[in-house]
């Protein structure tokens, strides 16, 4: 089975920062259910096992289309090096949102760059705060028929719980260490500011109560977001699909680099349980 690789750039609407994106499928002549897939923070679409979790979707009949959000630190040259320290201090959910809308309109334009695509069944996967990214678009775009969360961060609020808000403030910007590169970070005030200004429609919860078909999955030892969080935020969604893996961490046997040719075998429970949700 031969996976086709599309790989193009489309423009954000801030700042013209570009979007990178690539799409898989295998040609057999059919239109493919689409999948769109949104990283985390301090991630980028070719991040560890993505690109293996693309193929795998492609070869199970779909067409599997990743980006990487426009501020989140990597550029052109570098795909995958944080080579973009100041685009990164100045990212917001807001932006990410819009982000994900240029790639759902390209898609759905007249000059879609990628071929054989059911737009009738558009599924938007996301994982950690792109999981969150995931549940507000979703809710914003009726075009999008299915939602699944990896280990979604369930509120703005959680993902700056361990920071001074006022000292941060105060400073203007906050360090974050990536652990793999040792880079400081920065996080600029402005996205709080964001979250501030535009709080209704950054409501994860709010967004995962309107959405008829949704999945969440976490995994009971996921440092980032405590098992007592997950099934908080599952008690509140009654209505939504659930998977929780046990012993799973925040990226389900994931990291980077990972040199395996196969999925880890949390990595493939999800996607399995992912692909029966989508095709159910």
């Amino acid at each position: 089975m031969f996976i086709e690789k599309s790989d193009l750039v489309l423009n954000s609407s801030h700042r013209r920062k570009p979007i990178a994106i690539d799409a898989r499928w295998v040609f057999d002549g059919k239109n493919h259910p689409v999948v769109i897939f949104v990283h985390g923070v301090k991630g980028y679409k070719d991040w560890g096992t993505f690109n293996l979790i693309a193929d795998y979707f492609a070869a199970n009949g779909f067409a599997f289309v990743k980006m990487n959000l426009s501020h989140n630190g990597t550029t052109l040259r570098n795909p995958t090096d944080f080579a973009d320290l100041d685009a990164f201090g100045e990212n917001n959910f807001s932006i990410e949102l819009d982000d994900i809308a240029v790639l759902i309109d390209h898609l759905f334009g007249p000059h879609c760059l990628i071929p054989f695509l059911d737009l009738d069944n558009v599924t938007l996967i996301g994982h950690s705060r792109g999981g969150a990214l995931s549940i507000l678009k979703s809710a914003q775009d009726r075009r999008i028929t299915k939602t699944v969360s990896w280990a979604p961060i369930p509120s703005v609020e959680h993902l700056f719980r361990n920071i001074d808000l006022e000292q941060w403030k105060e400073d203007g910007v906050f360090y974050i260490e990536n652990s793999r590169t040792h880079q400081q970070m920065p996080l600029k005030w402005q996205i709080m500011e964001d979250y501030f200004e535009n709080q209704q429609a950054l409501d994860v919860n709010e967004a995962a109560s309107q959405l008829k078909k949704l999945l969440l999955i976490f995994g009971t030892k996921d440092l980032a977001i405590p098992i007592n969080a997950a099934q908080e935020f599952i008690e509140q969604h009654p209505h939504a699909q659930t998977m929780i893996v046990e012993d799973g961490e925040h990226t389900f046997g994931g990291k980077e680099p990972y040199t395996e040719d196969s999925l880890p075998l949390d990595t493939w429970r999800i996607v399995e349980r992912t692909i029966g949700f989508i095709q159910g």
